[in-house]
């Protein structure tokens, strides 16, 4: 039975996080963003309806900003970017990672195509949109994790995360979020991993 997580990162410690503990870290994470359900259940409504309603789109960008804690890049985007461009480049995506076999990576590159729109916030919009895909890269994880802040260093960052969120889900470790129904997502393992890296205990 696994008991714990074991990164390689730069921490003064050593880094290890057992799986019971993820569960105080991910209510730790939604605590410091207490709108990352609803903005979730926002973006999979704009999904379902094809990202068609071009105030919706706005809204999900300005959103996102600002859930990452820069709203002023969504400023940036929406000056730099039509909204049907925006649309369209959500579009590409979707359908991406709607595929048998979806490649986060390759979604990652078509996001990030956005006037603005580096991989770190290109990641944070995939996250909210695909939470049981996608989770974030930024430079905190790239930096203090050595993951490359580049196409395979997300691939890799996503594939560990998915392996640990079976983990989890596996070994039934309660998920704070009643929504989840106690599957765990690459988005959660990643939003916990922060929540350690920034020291929120």
């Amino acid at each position: 039975m696994r008991k714990a997580i074991h990164f390689e990162a730069m921490m003064r410690q050593e880094c290890c996080i057992s799986l019971k503990r993820f569960s105080h870290l991910m209510e730790l994470f939604l605590k410091q963003a207490p709108d990352t359900l609803d903005l979730e259940n926002f973006a999979l409504d704009i999904r379902q309806h094809d990202f068609q309603d071009q105030g919706q789109v706005r809204e999900f960008v300005q959103r996102v900003c600002k859930w990452g804690n820069y709203h002023g890049i969504a400023t940036r985007v929406l000056q730099d970017n039509t909204l049907e461009q925006i649309a369209t480049t959500f579009r590409r995506a979707t359908t991406v990672l709607e595929q048998q076999e979806p490649d986060i990576g390759n979604a990652l590159q078509i996001v990030s195509e956005l006037n603005h729109l580096g991989y770190s916030f290109a990641s944070k919009h995939l996250r909210i949109l695909f939470p049981n895909l996608c989770p974030v890269l930024d430079s905190i994880i790239s930096e203090r994790m050595f993951y490359p802040n580049d196409i395979e260093g997300y691939r890799t960052f996503g594939t560990d995360c998915t392996m640990i969120a079976g983990f989890l889900t596996n070994e039934a470790i309660p998920h704070p979020t009643v929504a989840r129904q106690g599957t765990w997502y690459p988005a959660d393992v990643e939003a916990s991993i922060y929540a350690f890296l920034r020291g929120w205990e």
